[in-house]
């Protein structure tokens, strides 16, 4: 895995500061620090202590010199894990917030990546990220940053914050998995009664990371969902090689046990039956999952 040739879609800029490079920001800022008290700040246990490194982190990048360092010192450890493109989230919101003067900012980003690109021919494009609990006005200002900036390697955006209150059973043996339980999140409940459409990341409470497909099952029954929809690529199950219509739960199980599925279609059915057997009519494309 090491030799092959990789892209990194999904990376937050400030994640990626080693605490070598904390310990060089601080001094540049006049706060003495040994890397053994930087390194206890990458120690903590839960969500809620990576905010509060992410917090501390974030008010040592201070000037348009210190995000060209750490995007540079990011391009030196992707083209040693063979990390030939990456897309990289930037805390703008949070940037923002702390009343830092981002178009400054940017212009040490785009050094960084500049330098980093040439010095060791890694491509990096920027994904602008707003803070999902500073509200709508405070993300918009985020947006318009992005749209500023687009024709400069701003390729999209982003909407961070802590958990929204997903709930998952901690899967033994895989690390941070969950398995979701039936949730219905104020926030989400929240949005629906405004007339929104959630956008929601799979991501449990703990934090744990959930299966999207599982999640949505376990939103759409905690929520009372009318429908749920998987949507993908065919037209629905395919069986043998033709379409399937109607697909009952007890089916559906049996031809997974059996192995006749692989792939993506694999936690879709899962999916759908748990939504099923929760009272929540399921299709997958054209496919009806009934209980």
């Amino acid at each position: 895995m090491a030799l092959l040739p990789k892209a990194e879609l999904h990376l937050h800029l400030e994640g990626t500061v080693t605490p070598q490079t904390l310990v060089e920001l601080r001094k540049r800022h006049g706060k003495a620090t040994t890397l053994a008290e930087a390194q206890t700040l990458y120690r903590y246990e839960d969500f809620l202590g990576f905010l509060a490194a992410f917090k501390t982190l974030t008010e040592d990048l201070q000037t348009p010199e210190d995000y060209e360092l750490i995007t540079y010192r990011l391009i030196e450890q992707l083209k040693a894990e063979n990390v030939l493109h990456a897309e990289v989230y930037v805390s703008v919101g949070v940037c923002l917030w702390r009343k830092q003067d981002f178009d400054a900012l940017f212009e040490g980003l785009e050094r960084g990546r500049q330098r980093g690109e040439r010095d060791y021919g890694v491509s990096l494009l920027w994904i602008f990220d707003a803070v999902r609990q500073f509200g709508a006005e405070a993300a918009q200002s985020v947006f318009a940053l992005a749209a500023k900036y687009r024709g400069r390697n701003v390729v999209g955006i982003g909407l961070s914050g802590d958990e929204i209150g997903l709930m998952a059973r901690k899967v033994d043996g895989l690390g941070l998995v969950g398995d979701p339980s039936p949730s219905a999140p104020p926030a989400v409940v929240a949005a629906l009664a405004a007339g929104r459409v959630p956008v929601v990341a799979p991501l449990a409470a703990g934090p744990l990371n959930v299966n999207a497909d599982e999640a949505a099952a376990a939103l759409a029954v905690g929520l009372g969902a009318s429908r749920i929809l998987f949507v993908m690529d065919v037209p629905g199950v395919l069986l043998d090689g033709e379409l399937t219509t109607v697909l009952p739960a007890d089916e559906a199980e049996a031809a997974l046990a059996a192995g006749r599925f692989e792939g993506g279609i694999v936690p879709k059915l899962i999916a759908a039956v748990r939504a099923a057997r929760g009272g929540v009519p399921a299709a997958i494309g054209q496919t009806e999952v009934p209980a």
